[in-house]
């Protein structure tokens, strides 16, 4: 893609910040909308975003310098709701369906000795140095592009803080393909976060094996809720 078109005003717009057991029926997508409802957004029973929604008329109510916006506060109203009905599954209050990430490895048993829990310790203690440098060197936010170059992520892990639209490309391209276009960078935010994650766990084997424990015996305290 190349510059963008000269006249051409970026919008950008910051968000509010917004697997899996859930009150759901196999397929179903739990949605969520901006208070306008110019924009909904839908997730899997993992809590992946699976679809965008424009709502007919929304040019008329939105600018390439707020749709940003909308999306990104109907991405947070999914969020909610997709957490309100796990929180609804995990007290007993409907059926649920379990449905962990694809990407999540499995929480091990919480079984440790106390040999296992120091050894732990010390390997991830003598990482310490080496991880407080990566984190120092370490960007807070990444920016993802979507392949067409026109919308713009800006991203802490999977939370997506901002939303910037080409103007030039919103005003003449369709919609589905607007729709399109968002699906896809919130999808490379995820992906990305799970790379990010994938190279923490490959440099610093012994933090991550510590947090996997440490995840494995919250877990068992829980009764085995996520």
């Amino acid at each position: 893609m190349g510059p963008t078109p000269s006249g051409a005003r970026d919008a950008t717009a910051s968000a509010p910040t917004g697997p899996a057991r859930i009150v759901a029926e196999p397929g179903e997508v739990v949605r969520g909308q901006d208070p306008d409802g110019l924009v909904t957004v839908g997730r899997d029973l993992a809590g992946a975003v699976v679809e965008i929604r424009l709502t007919d008329g929304w040019r008329t109510r939105a600018t390439a310098a707020t749709l940003g916006a909308h999306v990104l506060r109907a991405h947070e109203a999914s969020a909610l709701e997709y957490l309100r009905r796990r929180l609804a599954a995990s007290r007993g209050e409907g059926p649920s369906v379990p449905v962990p990430r694809e990407d999540a490895p499995p929480v091990e048993p919480a079984e440790f000795s106390s040999e296992e829990l120091l050894e732990a310790l010390a390997a991830q203690e003598a990482e310490q140095p080496g991880l407080r440098a990566a984190r120092a060197q370490r960007p807070a936010e990444r920016t993802v592009r979507d392949v067409e170059g026109w919308v713009t992520a800006t991203a802490v892990g999977e939370s997506v803080r901002s939303l910037e639209l080409d103007a030039a490309r919103l005003r003449v391209v369709p919609d589905a393909s607007v729709e399109q276009a968002l699906l896809r960078v919130l999808a490379q935010v995820t992906a990305s976060a799970a790379e990010v994650q994938r190279a923490f766990e490959r440099d610093f084997p012994a933090t991550a094996r510590l947090a996997a424990m440490s995840a494995a015996i919250r877990q068992a305290r829980s009764g085995g809720r996520s």
